[in-house]
Parts: C-alpha cells; sequence; structure tokens
C-alpha cells in the first residue's frame, strides 16, 4: 500500500485566465509541501503578467479580483522560479487534481512566457487525483507492472459518460467536509484535494 504518512508532497494549485492550455497563464499559484503527513510550507501568490485578460467564466468560478492582482501581485518570474525549486526537487511527489490534463501545461506556458524551455520531468512523480478517481468509477485499476503515469494518462483518454470526478462531488462521495464558498480558493483546494488522497489510496494501488 502506498503509505501517504511516509512520503513527502508538492501539491499545487493553478487559477487561470481561460480553459485553454495552450497559451493560457496563471493569474494565481498555490502550493503546499506535506511531510509525513503534516504541511510543513505552503505558498500563494499573485502573478501580475502584463495586458491578463481573464475571460468572464474564469472569473466567476475562481473569484478573480484584477484590483487585488494589481496590489498583491508579484513578479511571474519570481513566483514560478520559486515554485520549481519544489517542483523539480525529486524528493517529492507530485499531488493535484487534474494536473496531468490541465496544470502541467500551464506551468510549462508560464515557462515559454518567461523565456524558460519546456520541462515536463516532473511528470514521473505526479499523482493526478482526478485521473486515479476516475479509475476506480471505471474499474479500471492498474494492474502489477503498469506504468502508473501511463496509466493514470490512459485513464484521462477514456471517454464514459456519468463519470463526475470533481473535487464537491469526490468530497460528498468519500464524506470529507468541505465549505462549498472555499473551493476554486487554490490553497483551500489544496488541502481538500490531500483529504481526498486518503481515501483514494485505500482504493487503489499506487505505484510509483
Amino acid at each position: 500500500m502506498f503509505d501517504i504518512d511516509k512520503k513527502s508532497f508538492v501539491i499545487y494549485d493553478f487559477e487561470t485566465e481561460g480553459l485553454n492550455h495552450a497559451f493560457t497563464r496563471p493569474w494565481e499559484l498555490a502550493f503546499c509541501v506535506y511531510d509525513k503527513g503534516k504541511k510543513v510550507h505552503e505558498y500563494q501568490a499573485y502573478l501580475q503578467w502584463p495586458d491578463l485578460n481573464v475571460c468572464y467564466h474564469a472569473a466567476k468560478a475562481t473569484g478573480f479580483d484584477q484590483s487585488v492582482v494589481d496590489k498583491k501581485g508579484k513578479n511571474p518570474k519570481e513566483v514560478i522560479d520559486y515554485f520549481c525549486k519544489f517542483l523539480y526537487d525529486q524528493k517529492y511527489y507530485i499531488l493535484g487534481h487534474n494536473i496531468l490534463g490541465y496544470d502541467s501545461q500551464i506551468l510549462n506556458v508560464s515557462r515559454r512566457e518567461l523565456g524558460y524551455k519546456a520541462d515536463f520531468s516532473f511528470i514521473k512523480r505526479v499523482i493526478d487525483t482526478n485521473a486515479v478517481a476516475r479509475g476506480i468509477k471505471l474499474n479500471r485499476l492498474p494492474k502489477e507492472h503498469d506504468d502508473f503515469i501511463a496509466w493514470q494518462y490512459r485513464i484521462l483518454d477514456v471517454k464514459a459518460k456519468g463519470i463526475k470526478t470533481k473535487t464537491d462531488i469526490l468530497c460528498k462521495e468519500y464524506c470529507i467536509p468541505y465549505n462549498p464558498d472555499k473551493l476554486h480558493g487554490a490553497l483551500y483546494d489544496i488541502e481538500i484535494n490531500y483529504e481526498i488522497l486518503k481515501k483514494l489510496v485505500n482504493k487503489i494501488d499506487i505505484n510509483l
């Protein structure tokens, strides 16, 4: 069994301008570091990109406020550089909800905007709770010799009606207390995601 109380994690979440992961930039980043079941570090920052253009639906869903970003925002290079010190440290597993399908792409959009090369090397340490929850609901668990990262990508590619794995739905199904008004707050989503992982590891063999 994958014992999360003996592991170290970086858990992260972006809030972004829109949903197109080919060019959308993040206006907020939050991440937490968990070590042996305890949160030991947290970080949250707004990113001041030039000509930030948050679409109406993204702003409504995430509570985006341009005045807050203007007042509290930081240079994106400072934020991304700091985050990457943790993300690319191989002692950490990387955790998030839909980070294989979305947030990992957003990170590399940011790297491209800053003049860096794309770097997906952290992917080999990723546990995506969206993929894992989908695999459980589809009853398509990884086999003994499956590559766990490849399995997660295969699960994300499966087209199936009625499979719902949004954070609020998983909280209800796994009886995890949550405040719906705080969802899409990056730091809050991270803490909830860690609680979801605690439930998922009892239903699936994570082999990383």
